[in-house]
């Protein structure tokens, strides 16, 4: 019995260990919301930064997620005017740009689909 229960409290505590999908985490000004047990989405990002260059990996808690794609109005009103995109980076998620301050964009050739605007 006293096995079982350890074995239940270790397994219980790898499972509280992982992010669940939609969970989310700030790094350096940027919001990353997981979209799969080792992936996220770059979800929102401070106003006050101009400047961004993101990783393809970033890590969270021990884990490490892949940074897939910019979520939906992820730069929107804000005054990033320079952005450098992993190769990670699958999808452009909808208005992610909109109504931002953005003069340069440095993206590579794996990118998807990128939605309107």
């Amino acid at each position: 019995m006293k096995k079982l229960f350890t074995i239940f409290s270790a397994l219980a505590l790898f499972a509280s260990a992982n992010a669940a999908v939609g969970d989310e985490f700030k790094i350096d000004g940027v919001t990353y919301s997981v979209t799969s047990d080792n992936e996220v989405e770059i979800k929102k990002v401070d106003s006050s930064l101009t400047s961004v260059s993101l990783s393809s990996v970033v890590e969270n808690d021990g884990s490490q997620f892949k940074v897939v794609g910019v979520g939906e109005r992820a730069f929107y009103w804000g005054s990033v005017t320079s952005v450098t995109l992993p190769s990670t980076v699958k999808y452009i998620g909808y208005y992610a740009f909109g109504s931002s301050s953005l003069t340069e964009i440095n993206m590579s050739e794996g990118l998807d689909s990128i939605a309107d605007y």
